[in-house]
């Protein structure tokens, strides 16, 4: 082999040794501190303003098909309660009703709007529209598994109180697939390359210096 073509095998097996090792870390960074949550979590704290925090539809199942809703309020003697019921039949109980509407996520914040309307409703926690519901003295914790159909989850009191000041949600369940295992088996390839490759280079290189 000339010096050149030597230079230029030496070259490209330490290049694919380096690849290689750089895709494992990348592999392993992968499936150890940047893989995707287990769990996504989201809220908002502040005082609503309204007699009702509702959730509008698709939040339930917006980053994975189980949910856990906690609220709380900023009295622990006062009633929080939490509902999950059809989108139709929660929208009709609300009716004009002044509301807090979580309407997305961004990063670990709900995104909220407010809708205007009546001060007061009746008490949700005697409404027979209800999927699921939880009540508690100054939080109330519901855990939802999606089905199907169109569904609404409200945050209240009593219908009269202020709506609790703090709801969090935290998902679960999405299946996320990760490329590390891929990237790790190409980075061993690059890697086991490489060290052939200059292995064949240094027995060759040993044989022409047994011959001169």
């Amino acid at each position: 082999m000339t010096s050149r073509l030597v230079w230029w095998s030496r070259w490209l097996a330490w290049l694919a040794l380096l690849v290689g090792v750089g895709l494992v870390v990348l592999g392993v960074l992968n499936a150890t501190t940047w893989a995707p949550k287990d769990e996504i979590v989201g809220s908002f704290r502040g005082e609503p303003g309204t007699p009702v925090v509702e959730a509008v539809p698709g939040m339930l199942r917006l980053a994975g098909p189980r949910a856990t809703v906690v609220a709380t309020g900023t009295d622990a003697d006062a009633p929080v309660f939490l509902g999950i019921g059809r989108a139709a039949d929660v929208e009709e109980y609300l009716g004009t009703v002044a509301a807090t509407q979580v309407v997305g996520l961004r990063e670990d914040q709900l995104i909220t709007r407010s809708r205007d309307g009546d001060a007061s409703l009746p008490d949700p926690a005697v409404a027979d529209i209800w999927i699921t519901k939880a009540t508690g003295k100054g939080t109330a914790t519901l855990s939802w598994t999606d089905q199907p159909g169109e569904w609404r989850l409200v945050s209240a009191t009593d219908g009269k109180l202020t709506a609790p000041e703090s709801v969090t949600f935290t998902w679960s369940g999405e299946k996320r697939v990760s490329g590390a295992p891929a990237v790790i088996s190409l980075g061993v390839l690059f890697v086991v390359a490489g060290l052939v490759s200059l292995a064949l280079l240094w027995v060759k290189a040993r044989e022409e210096a047994e011959l001169q």
